[in-house]
């Protein structure tokens, strides 16, 4: 079959969408698939919506409702691989590990935001699934012996922070 967009090669691909509770199907060669994002509408070539455009959108509001500002010309860039936070947003994917690190305050918001959380709270393999607990554990003591502190229950915060003692003896 050939390619519904060039009508030149072949079609290697099969493209299904449902817009508007409507299935639209398309094939396409290699190149014309290449061409187009994996959020366009094939048949009516209406773009849906730019999945780096949704992520820029969700940072940009963060930021502003963080009150986090940067400084006009400040770049934050990956001192590992170099790229700037601009780069970032505009691929909506890190050069290397290193840019978790340098983008932090800019991205953690955006996690939360998109995860509901910054912190992975996915499964844990077995081997590590006890000290794993134990260790969630003790932040959830931490966090209860705060809130202790912050009532003036000075008594309750002591039993945790016993507790929290004991805990960390037998990691």
């Amino acid at each position: 079959m050939k390619c519904q967009e060039c009508h030149n090669r072949e079609a290697t691909l099969h493209v299904k969408e449902t817009i508007n509770g409507e299935i639209h199907e398309a094939y396409l060669c290699e190149v014309c698939a290449a061409k187009k994002s994996p959020f366009h509408s094939y048949n009516t070539g209406q773009k849906i919506f730019n999945l780096h455009q949704l992520l820029s959108g969700m940072m940009e509001t963060e930021e502003k409702s963080t009150g986090k500002t940067f400084e006009l010309g400040e770049k934050l860039q990956c001192p590992n691989c170099k790229m700037t936070y601009d780069q970032f947003a505009g691929l909506s994917r890190f050069g290397c590990a290193q840019c978790y690190t340098a983008f932090r305050d800019k991205i953690k918001p955006l996690f939360r935001k998109i995860h509901g959380n910054s912190e992975h709270r996915g499964k844990v393999p077995k081997q590590q699934s006890e000290e794993f607990s134990i260790h969630r554990k003790i932040k959830l003591l931490k966090a209860k012996m705060q809130r202790a502190v912050e009532e003036e229950n000075f008594e309750e915060a002591a039993k945790l922070r016993d507790e929290i003692k004991d805990l960390e003896k037998g990691l």
